[in-house]
This record gives structure tokens, sequence and C-alpha cells, in this order.
């Protein structure tokens, strides 16, 4: 909605002329608390705006979230040989490849080079970086709980600050009183942590009665979020080589990790930074030196782990902070964990052979 003036309508055609946009004028304020759909100059609806504004509020009862069981600890073999198989892991590549990454000129890192989109805004003459996370999970609280700050902690690990977000969430019939509590323990969740880290959800939808007679689908949470960089050094996107060491930094706090990162990339300390995923360490940092053509040797306590919530550091140099510890480094041609060693080109063509 933009002022009826002149001038401020040359300003905007001409932003989004250039911009190769089209648009066209649908309507403007009237002083009378209405509001009026025409077609061709013929009224077809008018409606009272607190209908729309004021609608009807539904009490949505909530019920007691059983607590999951806590699971036993990880073999690092097994659960690496299972994660190869699994085609969600698996390189896209073959399907994200056919399709512009680079509409308009404007995306400055490729897909290839990190999993969120970057591009580039003259407008603002910075970067905005966007990333999405599905999470699909039986208990809606911690689903919303995990696509957030997945997202957040993407954003993060990429040197992009997160300024807001926008969401789609899917339930089945709401008329289903355990569904309306998954319903408000996702929306009371998301907005917790919404005032908590200070990202506005700017819009959003929801889809309910996504069921048929025999099946319906457990609470599924969307999330896109979107941040701004304005210097290019400081986003986390240098190239990882040979004898680079690897560290994990411990996010006991998720403000104060934050700071932390993003002090070491503008200090040049941290080449690259990357968020724990679903895939644990390992999966999250397999995906990253594949992609180089090299391999790593690390040793540490949790690899596998879903849901972690540290970050990996990756650097050339010595660093001292009590928030860092060096697990082990880049090398070249073998993937190496907790005494178990597998050949880099093997892992690649299996990594590659799923699309």
């Amino acid at each position: 909605i933009v002022e009826d003036d002149k001038k401020t309508l040359e300003k905007i055609d001409e932003i989004l002329k250039e911009n190769e946009l089209n648009y066209s004028i649908i309507g403007k304020t009237i002083k009378p608390c209405l509001y009026r759909i025409y077609n061709n100059n013929r009224l077809l609806c008018e409606l009272d705006l607190k209908v729309l504004c004021e609608p009807f509020l539904y009490d949505l009862e909530k019920e007691e979230i059983k607590d999951e069981k806590e699971t036993s600890k990880l073999n690092p073999k097994e659960e690496f040989e299972k994660l190869l198989k699994d085609n969600n892991f698996s390189s896209k590549e073959k399907i994200y490849s056919q399709f512009d990454q680079e509409v308009q000129g404007r995306t400055s890192f490729s897909q290839k080079e990190n999993s969120i989109g970057i591009l580039y805004l003259k407008e603002v003459d910075g970067f905005i970086g966007l990333t999405t996370k599905t999470d699909v999970n039986f208990n809606s609280k911690k689903g919303m709980k995990n696509a957030f700050l997945y997202c957040f902690r993407k954003l993060i690990s990429s040197g992009i600050e997160p300024k807001g977000l926008t969401n789609c969430l899917n339930f089945s019939s709401p008329e289903n009183k355990k569904t309306a509590s998954d319903f408000r323990y996702a929306i009371e969740e998301l907005k917790k942590l919404s005032f908590e880290y200070k990202i506005p959800v700017v819009s959003g939808n929801v889809s309910f009665y996504n069921e048929n007679q025999n099946s319906k689908i457990p609470p599924c949470s969307t999330l896109a979020f979107v941040g701004i960089q304005e210097d290019r050094e400081k986003i986390s996107l240098n190239k990882i080589n040979l004898k680079d060491k690897i560290y994990l930094l411990e996010n006991n706090n998720e403000i104060k990790s934050k700071e932390i990162i993003f002090n070491l990339l503008k200090k040049k300390k941290a080449k690259k930074v990357i968020n724990i995923g679903n895939y644990g360490l390992i999966g999250s940092l397999l995906k990253d030196v594949l992609f180089y053509d090299l391999g790593f040797k690390i040793k540490t306590e949790k690899y596998f782990e879903k849901y972690q919530k540290d970050y990996i550091v990756i650097s050339n140099e010595n660093i001292e902070n009590e928030n860092l510890t060096l697990i082990g480094e880049i090398i070249d041609d073998k993937i190496i964990f907790d005494n178990y060693s597998y050949d880099k080109n093997e892992i690649r063509k299996i990594f590659n052979s799923k699309f």
C-alpha cells in the first residue's frame, strides 16, 4: 500500500520495470470501513471490515505431550552405513542443476557452494540469505522448534543475520482434539521463539484436513527465513583446503554462539562454518568435504545424534576459544572417525549414485 502520489507511483513503476516485474493497481483505500470487490465496475461484494479484521476466536484445548524415550548410544559404523543408504541424504545435484540458479544474475553463490540461497540486492547494497526447513514430527512443539532453530543456525553459519520468516503449517482435521492441540502447541512455540530471537513472522498460512479415510498426516511445520549481510567478506563460503583444522563449537547459548561465529568470520579466523543438521556431525561435514574432493579425520563423542545444536568450524589457524574444541583435520583420500576408515572415492560414488 502506497500513497496515491504521482511521483511515488512513477518511482515504483521505475523500480518494478527495471527488475522485469509485472504489476497492476488492484484497489484503493476508502473512507467507509468497508471491503468492496468489483468486476468491470460492477459491485460483486461488500463486507464490513470488522468481519475480516476481528475473526472468531477458538479456544483450542491442549493435550499433554508424552515425553519421548531417550535413545541408546548409537553405533558410529552402523549409523554411517545406514546414512549412505538414505536417499534423503544423498546428493541432489542432478536435480537442482537442471534449473536456472542465477535468475536476473543476482545469485551471488550457487547451490554447489552453499545450501542456502544468497542474492545481491543493489537496492540495499547487501546480500540476502534465504533458507527453508520442513520438520514432520508427532510432537508439534518440538517439530516447530527444530525447524525454527535449523533455519536460524543455517543463516548464522553462513554469516547472515536473520531478519524475518514466513511459514506453511500442515495438519489433519482441527475437529479432532489431538490435531487442535498439536496446532496450538506449534503456534505457541513459534510465537515464543519469534519473540525470544526477535525475528518477526511477516506472513504465513495453515492447511488443515490433510487426511483421508485411512490415514492422516502428522504435524508438519515448514519455515522460510530471510536474512541480510552487507559485507561479502563476512559470508562463510571460503574454500576448504587440505590440512585445515576442524573445530567443534559447543552451542550452549544461541546468541553467544552467533557472536562467536560472526567474530571469527570478521577476523577471517574461520574459513567456513557448518551447522550440524539432522544427519549429525558426520553427515553435515561429509557433504561439504566431498564438494571439495577431500576427506577428514576426526575424533569426538557425538557423531550422528539428530537435532544436534552445535557448529563445525573449519580454519587454517590455531584458534584459542573456550567454546571451541579441536576434533580433527582435513585430509586427502580417507573418511576416518572413531577408528573406522573409508575410502573417500568409494563414499563419493555412493553419495552421487542415488539420482
